[in-house]
């Protein structure tokens, strides 16, 4: 019987192991640049809670050996731009410009007015996502010096007040139990519970996360992102 050689030629894996090398090389470098270009337009945005945000999700990031030098590298950028807008960037936190000094007026006013819905008799709120507009029809004389109900009537900048005040404290309390009940049997959110922290400031300091409509959504999304991002 004719007898087949069993030796074989080795195969290299030299060439797998360049393209594999070079996927991962252009994958990290995209996501760098995505990275520096999401942190160029958060500083522009001017906001608060965008900024502080950002700064605990660096700092959640650059606990983990796989994005340190993301992290270090976006916190550069971040401060070198702190720096160059300085002078634009003061009046932000001083309140020294009038338009600073009405957007402390606008939000003092909404806890008020938060506060006052919350706690009327009915304990009903005044509806989901109709708090300016129950506040343009309460106060008439902002019409005359305003073009738009968003102009000066705008919900609290708070979320756990906002949702008091148009869904009232009954609705409150049954979202708490819902969520309470989604976090009791999803151990996966609860061990990944820090990298949803940085929405903290947002959830605290503005109003979006619950009064666009995409506000939920975006929560999830940016929650996972942040999640899958660091695992």
């Amino acid at each position: 019987a004719e007898k087949f050689p069993t030796d074989r030629p080795e195969i290299s894996l030299r060439p797998r192991r360049i393209r594999l090398w070079r996927r991962l090389l252009l994958s990290r470098s995209l996501e760098m640049t995505m990275w520096v270009i999401c942190t160029f337009a958060l500083v522009l945005t001017f906001s608060r809670a965008a900024w502080l945000g950002f700064v605990i999700l660096l700092a959640v990031r650059v606990t983990r050996k796989t994005t340190q030098l993301l992290a270090l590298v976006c916190g550069a950028m971040f401060l070198a731009m702190f720096l160059a807008l300085w002078p634009l960037i003061v009046p932000r936190f001083t309140g020294s410009v009038p338009n600073e000094q009405r957007s402390i007026a606008e939000r003092m006013s909404g806890v008020e007015a938060a506060i006052a819905f919350a706690s009327a008799p009915a304990f009903l709120g005044t509806g989901l996502h109709a708090m300016p507009k129950v506040l343009w029809d309460l106060r008439p004389y902002l019409r005359e010096h305003t073009v738009t109900v968003w102009s000066w009537a705008q919900p609290v900048h708070n979320v756990p007040l906002l949702a008091l005040a148009e869904i009232g404290p009954i609705g409150a309390f049954v979202l708490v139990l819902v969520l309470v009940s989604i976090l009791r049997y999803s151990s996966f959110i609860i061990h990944h519970s820090l990298f949803i922290i940085p929405l903290a400031p947002s959830f605290l300091f503005d109003h979006h996360l619950w009064s666009l409509a995409v506000g939920p959504a975006r929560s999830m999304v940016s929650a996972a992102s942040a999640v899958f991002c660091v695992t």
